[in-house]
């Protein structure tokens, strides 16, 4: 149960551990597409041992596929309550970083600071103008 477990398939401990190490490097966004593809490989690499083997565990392989669909279906909610969540709270971000004007590159435990050609713009005005929310 252990090893199954820590297999990368949504719904499981290791897609979440793989998804956290995947957080810490790159942006939110991005992490969660790359660890959706590795989930969906290891998920075709689970169908063929179970082929091979002839182990038939159907059930199994039915709910992890109506996971993968309801998971990517879902995770523009996702997004957004993760964009509202550093909007709203005053979260303690231990890194700072300078980023291109585009608000798809947001990582976890970060603050990030918009270059535009002429100013600066903070990670706060940016979600304001998205949330139409005066500043």
């Amino acid at each position: 149960i252990i090893i199954f477990n820590l297999l990368p398939l949504i719904s499981l401990d290791g897609y979440q551990f793989l998804k956290s190490i995947l957080e810490i490097f790159l942006p939110y966004k991005l992490s969660f597409y790359l660890s959706y593809i590795l989930s969906i490989v290891s998920f075709l690499l689970f169908i063929t041992y179970n082929y091979l083997y002839s182990l038939n565990n159907y059930l199994i392989i039915s709910y992890l596929i109506y996971v993968f669909i309801i998971t990517y279906r879902n995770f523009k909610y996702t997004y957004f309550k993760f964009l509202l969540e550093r909007f709203l709270y005053k979260l303690p971000f231990k890194k700072i970083e300078y980023t291109k004007d585009n608000i798809n590159l947001l990582k976890k435990e970060t603050y990030h600071y918009f270059k535009k050609p002429s100013k600066i713009i903070s990670e706060k005005e940016k979600l304001a103008k998205m949330f139409d929310n005066k500043y």
